[in-house]
């Protein structure tokens, strides 16, 4: 049963990021959480600290009214200041910026999609935190410890790269979270859209594969390879002289598709 409705919308400019499918796998994987998407907010001006970067002020400004017990989350390509990843106002408005996340997603072996959902997850149980206790400050959930946790402070992008692959709820936050009156079902859910990124499937792992150019380069001369054997057999009739190059390349092809994706299904280990 949905206890949390969120609304996700670009601020801004959110470059090629695809929030339909950020939405899809929130929703796909749990029933607590409920994303729908409104309409881009274009008109955020331009930079008002040094003209380099965007004020909370700023960014919270254009965000659409408040519905009581709703969140609005806006993902932007836009620097915050303070150089933050994230920032919220309140228990119900979120700014997720994609600025400077592009190498931790691809060290992570993740989508821009995977990083905004799990991103998105996490700022939620914070604010859940923070109208339950009334606390503002962060730092009395979020901790400077790295173990993988959602809640860790991350100050370096390696660390930022462990948590994107193997971020869970460590056992301190969550008995902060239920003694805060967190509901389990809240934490069940959001442990589902974790497990759900880190655990990419078989063709969302090619894809991320094909992004390497050693990866396509490996793979695209295997396949050929295969073609060029394939018709070899139809052309000359005799299977004899090409079936065991034909089943050297398929094993060698399958090998490095199935290394590809348990690389990406393993944990990372910290940097």
């Amino acid at each position: 049963m949905t206890s949390q409705y969120v609304h996700l919308f670009s601020l801004g400019y959110s470059g090629d990021l695809d929030l339909r499918a950020v939405a899809k796998l929130i929703n796909g994987c749990q029933q607590v959480i409920s994303v729908d998407l409104l309409d881009t907010r274009h008109s955020i001006g331009k930079p008002d600290v040094n003209d380099l970067a965007y004020s909370r002020e700023t960014l919270f400004h254009a965000f659409p009214k408040r519905i009581p017990g709703h969140v609005h989350v806006g993902v932007t390509v836009a620097p915050i200041d303070g150089n933050f990843y994230t920032v919220t106002q309140g228990t119900d408005s979120v700014v997720i910026t994609l600025h400077q996340t592009q190498e931790v997603s691809e060290q992570a072996g993740r989508t821009k999609e995977e990083y905004v959902a799990q991103t998105l997850v996490t700022e939620l149980l914070w604010l859940q935190y923070r109208r339950a206790t009334g606390i503002d400050d962060f730092e009395q959930l979020y901790h400077l410890q790295t173990q993988a946790c959602i809640f860790d402070l991350v100050l370096q992008k390696t660390d930022k790269v462990y948590k994107l692959r193997s971020g869970h709820i460590c056992t301190s936050c969550a008995a902060k979270l239920a003694h805060a009156n967190v509901g389990a079902s809240y934490q069940a859910a959001v442990t589902s859209v974790l497990a759900r990124v880190q655990k990419p499937s078989l063709v969302r792992s090619l894809t991320l594969g094909l992004q390497r150019p050693l990866f396509s380069f490996v793979l695209g001369t295997l396949l050929g390879g295969l073609v060029i054997n394939l018709f070899s057999t139809l052309l000359i009739g005799q299977a004899r002289d090409v079936i065991v190059p034909f089943a050297v390349l398929l094993v060698l092809t399958v090998g490095l598709v199935g290394w590809n994706y348990l690389r990406l299904r393993r944990p990372a280990t910290p940097g």
